[in-house]
């Protein structure tokens, strides 16, 4: 397995990743909209999850061997609080 432990290693990985989950995200966020209705907000909620997750991990220096990274309980109730509201996305 690669580890990358440098500064110089992280700040690289980070930019890298950071510009292609922009695109990702970007292109998923237009793909919700063209899935059933009654798909949407549960695609729409895991895209929430993971882009958080993704944020946890930028948060800790994309160090995910050190501890685990997770999204807080609380934070998945909003979340599923403001997706329960019936819109189009």
């Amino acid at each position: 397995m690669l580890r990358v432990t440098s500064s110089f290693g992280v700040s690289c990985l980070a930019a890298g990743a950071e510009h292609a989950a922009d695109a990702l995200y970007a292109s998923a966020d237009k793909g919700v909209s063209m899935l059933p209705p009654s798909s949407q907000r549960c695609i729409a909620a895991a895209r929430e999850l993971y882009s958080g997750i993704l944020g946890k991990i930028e948060e800790a220096n994309y160090d995910v061997f050190t501890e685990r990274v997770r999204v807080s309980g609380a934070k998945k109730l909003a979340m599923a609080f403001k997706l329960a509201r019936p819109q189009r996305y």
